[in-house]
């Protein structure tokens, strides 16, 4: 059986994206491994890669000669101080 180890900041949906070169596995990811399609995942663990029909091999292959593993999951508060940070309409942010 297969497994993958998460990385800092990879969501299940940048396991899915990595091993499997789209999303149309992520439920079987997720079920394979007993967890949520949104869970955070633990930085080190392994999860198990179900064996999938649906992947695609080309983006697969690019992403493993390029060393891409997607890590989308970076904290919000991270980027506040550099861009908008949230607004309330009407409150703090005034629509004319």
């Amino acid at each position: 059986m297969k497994k993958v180890v998460a990385l800092n900041d990879q969501s299940l949906l940048d396991l899915c994206i990595q091993e499997y070169g789209n999303l149309k596995p992520l439920f079987d990811l997720a079920q394979a491994n007993n967890i949520s399609i949104v869970d955070d995942l633990e930085i080190g663990k392994e999860y198990i890669l179900p064996i999938s029909t649906l992947s695609s091999i080309e983006i697969v292959s690019f992403y493993k000669s390029k060393t891409i593993k997607p890590a989308t999951t970076s904290p919000v508060h991270q980027y506040s101080a550099i861009g908008i940070g949230e607004m309330i309409i009407e409150d703090t942010f005034i629509v004319s």
